[in-house]
Parts: structure tokens; sequence; C-alpha cells
């Protein structure tokens, strides 16, 4: 079933690789010939390197940057580049490197943590906070929008007498000799 799914989804020529290895090799087999074919020709420790110097895009929410992080750093503990016991402590360091939200890092404290999370408790941590700063981002925006439609509706009572300029000039003419 998995064979015949993978074969009708791929269009000559990797249809033509895959009906080399014959209908007796496993998805696997598949999956590895693809990605030696049209993956990627670095090896790991180019990948690695890569890594180390990858930052946070303009725009770029913080999470999507660490899945991106994630990515690079899983690619090269595939090819060897990196042992997977380093990896989340590698993924931590980069990430505050190349995170340019300072706040961020200090509100979740990464600096202080003895040991890093794994990337999905990481990610959670992550996309959490970030749903809370924009939650009370909304919350701030819908508050003064509220305020400035409130001042604008309510009417103001001017009085001359209220005005320092009126008390001014009033106590002018009072002491001026007529």
């Amino acid at each position: 079933m998995q064979r015949r799914k993978i074969l009708e989804s791929l269009l000559p020529p990797a249809s033509d690789l895959i009906r080399q290895l014959g209908p007796d090799a496993a998805p696997c087999d598949y999956v590895k010939l693809l990605e030696s074919a049209y993956g990627l020709v670095e090896d790991g420790e180019e990948i690695f390197a890569k890594f180390l110097s990858t930052h946070q895009n303009t725009g770029e929410r913080a999470s999507e940057y660490l899945q991106r992080l994630q990515v690079l750093i899983s690619t090269a503990i595939r090819r060897g580049g990196i042992a997977k016991a380093d990896a989340n402590r590698q993924l931590m360091r980069q990430f505050q490197r190349g995170c340019w939200d300072q706040s961020l890092i200090l509100t979740l404290q990464l600096g202080c943590k003895p040991e890093a999370p794994d990337f999905s408790d990481f990610l959670l941590q992550l996309r959490t906070e970030e749903d809370r700063r924009a939650t009370k981002q909304d919350r701030m925006q819908r508050h003064f929008r509220g305020l400035s439609i409130a001042s604008l509706s309510l009417p103001k009572a001017v009085s001359p007498l209220s005005s320092p300029d009126a008390h001014v000039k009033k106590g002018a003419s009072a002491q001026s000799p007529s």
C-alpha cells in the first residue's frame, strides 16, 4: 500500500529511479534512494556550520525561527555533523544567539536553565509566551481604542472661570487702575 502511494505520487525521473529498486523494496529504501538522489549534498559539518550562523529573519516569530533551527540541526545529526545528545543544548544556545527578541529570552529565563529543554517543550514554551504577548497586545489596543472613543464622545464643559488664562486676565484687569 505505502509503496504504491509513493510510486503514484512521483513523476519521472524520480519514479523511474524508484522502479529500479523493484516491487519487493521497502518504503524506507525508496525514501533513502530519493534523498541520496535529490536531497542535500552538504555533509553534516557544513550543515552544522550553517546552523551556527542562522539568525532570526525580519518579521519571523521566535517559534518559527526555532522550527527552522530544528530542521537544520536534525539534518546535521542525520549527516553526522553533531551528536544527538548535544542537540538540545546546541539548539538552545543558537536560539539565544540568533533570536532578536531579548525580552523573550529574559522572560523565559533561557540563560538560567541548567539543562536545555527538549524541542517540543521549548517550542510549547515559546508559542505560549508568543500567544500571551499577542493577547495582551490585543487587549491593550482595544482598551486604548475604547478610551479614545470615550474621550471623543464626552462633551467638555469650558467655563471662562475654569481657564487659567481667564484667571490671569480677570486678575490683571482688577488690579489695573482705571
